[in-house]
């Protein structure tokens, strides 16, 4: 066999165009999980991917006369997926990013709790004891929803609309607010959601730009495995070239007994 699995086979004959729409193999591949058909670092599969493209342009008349797949557009395809490869961002860039994402939203509540207790502080001077002013205003909610990016903007707005009724608006002025500490609620409720809607925005961009660039790890890695395997049989004599083609390092670097694993006259 040249591929290492049948996913590894659809991702490669997909991207080259070898399948035709009569032959929908795995036609739910894309809505399912990417996972990777290589163990090792994803960064060192378009290093050495490029390696193997390389050897193969440096002898592709020992591929070509023995299989006509690796006659181009083989090699272009394949340096673009592996430039493609290379251009993606890793999965610890994008975890970067994203927490970046999530501090901005933290940056904001942490700014936003005080304004809703500043408020309600005249509140409470307007309105002693109230309890059932208090609830209207929401200070029987905020403990539970203080740390929730979803409760707490629903909060402030809670308390804005309160806070900003004609009637209690002059009673928390004549007790020192100003009506700009009223309107920030608002705004803090409006940033904190727009904040949220960024952040999980780029989550979802994130699991899609992952599942992609899984794929086209996939991609390259299929096209390495059918270079190795042809590599077994082209230099079946040959043990220097054939280690260039070795996906995995061997543990030992010590050349094996002069015997050929693969009969060439018996192709795998």
């Amino acid at each position: 066999m040249l591929f290492c699995n049948s996913d590894c086979f659809y991702n490669y004959f997909c991207r080259v165009g070898k399948i035709s729409n009569k032959f929908p193999l795995k036609c739910n591949y894309m809505a399912k999980k990417v996972e990777r058909d290589f163990n090792m670092k994803d960064e060192n599969v378009p290093v050495l991917g490029q390696r193997f493209l390389d050897q193969l342009q440096d002898n592709k008349n020992d591929f070509t006369s023995q299989y006509t797949r690796f006659i181009d557009p083989f090699a272009t395809q394949m340096q673009e997926d592996i430039d493609f490869c290379k251009a993606s961002a890793t999965d610890a860039a994008c975890v970067a990013f994203q927490h970046v994402k999530t501090v901005n939203v933290e940056k904001i509540m942490n700014t936003s709790r005080p304004d809703f207790k500043l408020v309600f502080g005249y509140v409470n001077l307007a309105f002693p004891d109230n309890e059932g002013v208090f609830r209207t205003y929401g200070k029987n909610l905020y403990d539970k929803c203080k740390k929730s990016h979803t409760k707490f903007p629903n909060l402030l707005m809670q308390a804005y609309e309160m806070a900003n009724d004609p009637e209690t608006k002059l009673l928390l002025i004549a007790q020192g607010a100003t009506d700009a500490q009223i309107q920030k609620l608002k705004t803090d409720s409006e940033d904190i959601v727009k904040a949220v809607r960024i952040q999980q925005k780029f989550m979802g961009a994130r699991h899609l730009s992952a599942q992609d660039r899984v794929l086209n790890l996939n991609i390259v890695w299929a096209s390495m495995v059918a270079l190795s395997e042809c590599a077994k049989i082209i230099y079946a004599k040959d043990y220097a070239m054939n280690k260039l083609f070795l996906l995995y390092q061997e543990p030992s670097a010590t050349p094996p007994p002069p015997v050929s694993a693969v009969d060439p006259s018996k192709p795998e």
